[in-house]
């Protein structure tokens, strides 16, 4: 059986003897097996690939050529191999793997969409959610970043959420909104020196400076002597 464009492959040959057609499989899966089971991971790699490239719907094949290309060094490789088994299969594996792989070859379209499907899926933990909002920012799609986000904090309700609602409105220069989304974070959980550094600044640009001080003020019992930009600016309101 020889699929349009397959090469058996040579090291099928070597172990059965040059009469092994294109793709048996019973003797590619003993084939793999052994390679495999050996640690030999170049082998099992082209055994699996010359397997996939013969039954090209089979996906465990396919999912051995993917592995097979990361565990031998071929990164791109297996994140397009990848993208075939999970566009073909939804496995949450097989998205897991474009992000992991988009994120070593800073491919930020293969990275978003792995995220996006293990969103749908089961939900992101906090560092994905900020992963994914990111990932929409380095596609040039701010807004796409605020919306995900701010249902990400309808669902969750945590400040980490909205510190990065604030951070990706600042990226925008959208002034106004990081004012807002920061006394959000400031009513519902309290501020941290380094966003009560932030309100106060943003305070300070719009000319409320008694405001500004007093924002810095609240915080003085929790700051460090050695932050020196926090002492400097309260010193500079206070007059």
């Amino acid at each position: 059986w020889r699929a349009a464009g397959a090469d058996a492959s040579p090291y099928v040959a070597r172990l059965w003897g040059a009469g092994v057609p294109v793709y048996d499989p019973a003797v590619y899966e003993l084939t793999y097996t052994v390679y495999a089971e050996n640690g030999h991971v170049e082998q099992a790699y082209d055994v699996a690939r010359a397997a996939s490239k013969a039954v090209q719907a089979h996906l465990e094949w396919r999912t051995r050529w993917a592995q097979g290309a990361e565990w031998t060094g071929r990164p791109a490789e297996a994140l397009a191999q990848w993208y075939v088994v999970a566009e073909q299969s939804s496995r949450p594996a097989a998205w897991a793997a474009m992000v992991r792989l988009g994120q070593a070859l800073r491919d930020h379209h293969a990275r978003v969409r792995g995220l996006e499907e293990l969103n749908a899926h089961s939900g992101l933990p906090d560092e994905q959610v900020k992963e994914l909002a990111e990932g929409y920012e380095k596609l040039g799609e701010p807004e796409k970043a605020i919306v995900y986000l701010q249902a990400e904090f309808q669902k969750k309700q945590t400040s980490q959420i909205l510190e990065q609602v604030s951070l990706v409105y600042d990226r925008m220069g959208n002034v106004k909104a990081v004012m807002v989304t920061l006394d959000t974070l400031h009513e519902k959980f309290g501020s941290t020196v380094a966003i009560a550094k932030k309100r106060a600044h943003l305070l300070y640009q719009r000319g409320e400076i008694r405001k500004a001080f007093g924002v810095l003020l609240e915080k003085q019992n929790e700051v460090s002597t050695k932050d020196s930009s926090y002492w400097e600016r309260l010193g500079d309101l206070a007059w």
